[in-house]
């Protein structure tokens, strides 16, 4: 499994869980950052903006599918536990269980009868020990986007640049953008760009909107810039994301790189 780091924010159509096997992650999920440590698990539920990072090596086993999915593989009592585990964004789990998943998500990433039952398997024991996780104990102490990312996830259409955060919060730009870049390692433009293509895809996948529309929608004054900022964050084009969904492609469960 190679390792990927996220350069920004970014956001996808997919339940997401990563398990870390070893070392250190900082986990965003939404405006909250989480540390997590070996045995701790994040589970991103689809269309949730999220970012790792950290300077230490690391490994773990990310496993990402669809709603479809869900829905064709699972029957309606497993798909009830599946999205109850995402009731929380961290749960950890022990050592003997990180172990045996890590050694069975090599096979189930080969064949997808096999990541079926991976998955089922992965969230009966992430199902056991949920009640037992407090994520707030998780939070890093820099974890507070707040208040200046919750007023940008509230108002992030409606921000067309620095300035009006400047004017919002009475504090110069240079200011805003260091504490920012600070707590998340990076900058204000990117998440809000990061936000806005989250909504576009909503309009791209359940809309004909043409893409020139969507990007005004969205608050992009630039077609161009739109298409360059989209490609950036969902490595892939506006046009590519509209025809997946027309397609109704599949997500097959496990072999996707750890990140």
């Amino acid at each position: 499994m190679r390792t990927f780091i996220a350069p920004a924010f970014h956001c996808h159509d997919v339940y997401e869980l990563y398990l870390l096997k070893s070392g250190q992650r900082d986990i965003y999920i939404g405006n909250r950052l989480y540390t997590a440590q070996p045995g701790d698990t994040a589970l991103i539920l689809p269309g949730t903006p999220h970012r790792s990072f950290g300077d230490t090596p690391y490994s773990g086993v990310c496993v990402e599918f669809t709603e479809d999915y869900i829905r064709r593989a699972y029957t309606r009592e497993e798909r009830q536990m599946i999205r109850e585990c995402f009731a929380k964004p961290i749960i950890s789990i022990p050592r003997e269980a990180v172990d045996f998943l890590w050694q069975e998500g090599s096979a189930a990433r080969e064949e997808e009868c096999l990541a079926r039952k991976y998955l089922m398997r992965m969230m009966e024991i992430l199902r056991v020990y949920q009640d037992l996780t407090d994520p707030h104990a998780k939070l890093s102490v820099c974890s507070d986007l707040s208040p200046m990312g919750s007023y940008i996830q509230k108002h992030y259409l409606k921000i067309k640049g620095l300035d009006d955060l400047a004017d919002h919060y009475g504090r110069t730009k240079s200011y805003l953008c260091r504490v920012f870049k600070q707590q998340t390692g990076i900058s204000i433009v990117t998440y809000i760009n990061s936000l806005k293509i989250q909504h576009a895809c909503q309009y791209l996948e359940e809309t004909d909107l043409p893409v020139k529309e969507i990007a005004a929608r969205c608050g992009f004054s630039s077609v161009i810039y739109f298409n360059r900022v989209f490609k950036a964050v969902m490595e892939q084009t506006p046009e590519a994301v509209r025809r997946k969904e027309r397609d109704n492609k599949k997500y097959i469960p496990l072999g996707k790189s750890t990140k």
